[in-house]
């Protein structure tokens, strides 16, 4: 038989740390990997999100007085566009607006216009207020976020929102095509069934149409205004009384397209005629 303790085996072996020293050099190991990972995220919390803040309303400042529009990261115009109206508490919600989402904790910046989009997810928040000369009064674009409970993350969108003169029916226009976005809108049932607008089978295709009164909203989309949706298709339209809000979410706005995603904007709300 070969005399392992020959070969220097055993010997080899008993200079190994046991299974006891080997697990608490492991957990030695992870805790101080989690203790770093902390304080990377204090880091970025306490230093980098204010440094990319502070460069956002850098940019913003610059990007507005290039163009000519006014910049007002406290929102203090929002003052204005309420015209005094208080924030209103969260509608109740009925039919097909009480399945579109889960209600929401805490009050919305935009409340006060009614739109049902501004009361959808939790922890909303409005920022970044660029106000841009249209017609005879001003277009309200900003940047719009609340964060989604069953998605367990935050939804981003650049708002344009606009106060207009005679009352507006309540509707919302949802672009289809968007897969996710299609089976929600699929499977919430009779209480949220899609309109079909008599006459316009290429609109129809091509959006989804929610209403709470759906003759006012027929009334509202004429052959016109159903030709100019159709051939902007990617934006998305909330609607009711005196406000209308409007955004394209398969656009990425960068400071370099900014201005052409505003003017994409005004011009489809100078066609729409509202």
């Amino acid at each position: 038989m070969i005399n392992v303790a020959s070969f220097g085996f055993v010997e080899r072996l008993s200079g190994l740390p046991d299974g006891g020293q080997l697990t608490g050099g492991v957990n030695h190991f992870f805790n101080i990997a989690i203790i770093f990972f902390f304080l990377c995220i204090v880091y970025v919390i306490a230093v980098e999100v204010p440094k990319s803040r502070e460069k956002t309303k850098k940019d913003m400042e610059f990007f507005c007085s290039s163009n000519g529009f006014d910049y007002d990261p406290a929102f203090s115009s929002f003052e204005l566009l309420k015209g005094g109206v208080s924030a209103a508490p969260a509608p109740e919600k009925k039919g097909f607006f009480k399945k579109l989402s889960l209600a929401g904790t805490g009050g919305s910046p935009l409340g006060f216009t009614g739109l049902e989009f501004f009361w959808e997810g939790q922890h909303r928040c409005a920022e970044n207020l660029v106000l841009v000369p249209f017609k005879n009064g001003k277009l309200y674009f900003f940047d719009y976020g609340y964060s989604e409970v069953y998605r367990k993350g935050t939804r981003y969108f650049k708002i344009a929102l606009m106060k207009v003169s005679s009352p507006l029916p309540e509707f919302a226009l949802k672009p289809k095509g968007d897969g996710l976005l299609d089976k929600v809108f699929t499977d919430l049932g009779d209480a949220a069934k899609n309109l079909e607008l008599p006459g316009r089978p290429e609109f129809s295709r091509k959006y989804f149409l929610l209403a709470r009164e759906p003759e006012a909203a027929f009334a509202f989309l004429t052959e016109e205004r159903t030709r100019v949706l159709e051939e902007n298709s990617d934006w998305t339209v909330y609607a009711a009384g005196e406000y209308l809000a409007l955004f394209n979410n398969r656009v990425c706005v960068t400071p370099e397209n900014y201005r052409a995603y505003i003017d994409s904007a005004g011009d489809l709300l100078e066609a729409l005629k509202v």
